[in-house]
């Protein structure tokens, strides 16, 4: 009760800010009337930095329909620019290193209820 309590005060004040209880979930809010640009850079950044295996990685966005589209247009956008057209090939990024860790991760993903990106083995 007392995160859910933070969390409600801490979303009421700031529109562009991760809100990190225990190092285990670092959810995000997006308002409607940020800086989509400036919050997406933040978001990619935070997430793709050492792949998302960071505490700061952002776990899961909260937002409305209208943002999520303008979100994911401005990713696509920013990830061409940092990592080029094919950003997936892209040497810059980290890999799942191994078989074992990717089955185990594709099985996390497999149980969830949300989309995600399925990308193609590739271990250096």
């Amino acid at each position: 009760m007392f995160d859910s309590l933070i969390l409600r005060a801490t979303l009421l004040k700031y529109s562009v800010r991760s809100v990190d209880f225990n190092c285990s979930n670092s959810p995000v809010y997006i308002d409607e009337s940020c800086d989509i640009g400036v919050t997406t850079k933040r978001l990619l950044w935070g997430k793709w930095i050492n792949l998302g295996q960071t505490c700061i990685a952002p776990d899961y966005i909260m937002c409305t329909k209208k943002t999520e589209i303008a979100l994911i247009k401005e990713a696509t956008k920013i990830m061409t620019e940092w990592y080029g057209k094919n950003w997936r090939a892209s040497s810059d990024l980290p890999r799942i290193i191994n078989d074992r860790n990717f089955a185990r991760l594709k099985g996390i993903l497999d149980r969830t209820e949300g989309w995600y990106y399925e990308f193609k083995l590739k271990i250096f």
